[in-house]
């Protein structure tokens, strides 16, 4: 709701010209901002009841003279949540800051690249992130943080790895339907978005690379939901450190592949630093779940969808290459 708030305040803003199209973005995000701490405060204090300490009051959210930082076990899961999240949100934009320090790219290059990255984020804005939460809240209310396999009852295991496998099977296959598409369709959306200068900039490719990298970040968002509800402090801990050597791995794989491929190898970093997490999180739900999870092989499509996606691979892919040598010789 906050969201849709959120963009229809900022295309009111522009539409009746009230202000600068930047300032409206900008009076949008803050009133997003404040619309979801306003939520999750309502949430909070109405939810209270069951609390021990009583119900929660609005005084005691806001900041007071006596400072109580609570017990050991509180900050180090602060400490640890806090800690994760600003890797990871390093990690996603350590791209920008490689670019900023290391000149890799020219000013041109840069925008073309902010351009289809922002293009391409609309999916995981629209599609991946909803999809992220939803099952997050999920798994959150059905696993038992820092529990073992033996805590689990059958039913709750069943119901837990059914879920996790359905929605890792269908995101596996909408990333190979998406990548199967987007080699031949991104010339289109590229040219209809930016016109001949994304188009002949190697806006096509970068956007077939974005895709390829889109199925990957779903794939990691379902991994990741399960592992990290499952977490405890320490194993958030050591999957910060984790995550910094990941980090490491992708600032050294960003500079040389920028290097030898253009702005498309900040896409292939991105592309096996999203991998590695993958990994880690699997692993991790394997020691959980045991044989409950089954081997990779379970998530690649059938032998049915498999050719499905081959032969649609080839039409498309034939038809454009014909469309282009036609074109090109009639003018």
């Amino acid at each position: 709701l906050s969201n849709k708030l959120l963009y229809v305040g900022a295309f009111a803003l522009i539409v009746t010209e009230s202000c600068e199209p930047l300032t409206a973005f900008c009076l949008a995000q803050i009133l997003g901002s404040v619309l979801y701490v306003l939520s999750y405060v309502q949430f909070w204090i109405k939810n209270s009841h069951s609390f021990e300490e009583g119900k929660l009051k609005v005084q005691d959210i806001l900041p007071n003279t006596q400072l109580s930082l609570g017990s050991k076990d509180d900050l180090l899961n602060i400490c640890s949540m806090f800690g994760n999240s600003l890797v990871k949100q390093s990690i996603t934009d350590s791209t920008g800051y490689i670019m900023t320090f290391t000149n890799s790219l020219s000013l041109t290059d840069q925008a073309i690249y902010n351009i289809i990255e922002s293009l391409g984020s609309l999916v995981v804005r629209i599609i991946l992130t909803p999809v992220e939460e939803s099952a997050f809240v999920f798994f959150s209310t059905k696993v038992i943080r820092g529990g073992k396999y033996q805590d689990y009852n059958p039913y709750a295991i069943n119901e837990i790895t059914t879920t996790f496998k359905t929605l890792t099977k269908a995101t596996i296959t909408i990333g190979f339907v998406i990548a199967v598409f987007a080699p031949a369709y991104s010339t289109i959306v590229v040219h209809l978005y930016g016109g001949n200068l994304l188009s002949q900039n190697n806006g096509p490719l970068l956007l077939t690379c974005y895709a390829v990298y889109l199925s990957v970040t779903a794939l990691n968002g379902i991994t990741e939901c399960l592992s990290m509800a499952s977490m405890n402090k320490n194993q958030i801990f050591k999957h910060s450190q984790y995550l910094i050597g990941v980090a490491i791995v992708q600032v050294i794989m960003s500079i040389i592949l920028s290097h030898q491929f253009g702005s498309t190898g900040f896409i292939f970093s991105n592309i096996i630093n999203m991998g590695l997490r993958v990994v880690y999180s699997l692993k991790h739900i394997k020691d959980l779940f045991r044989e409950s999870i089954p081997s990779i092989l379970y998530f690649v499509p059938s032998l049915t969808s498999g050719t499905a996606l081959i032969v649609s691979f080839l039409i498309t892919e034939g038809y454009f290459l014909v469309s282009q040598n036609n074109s090109t010789y009639v003018q």
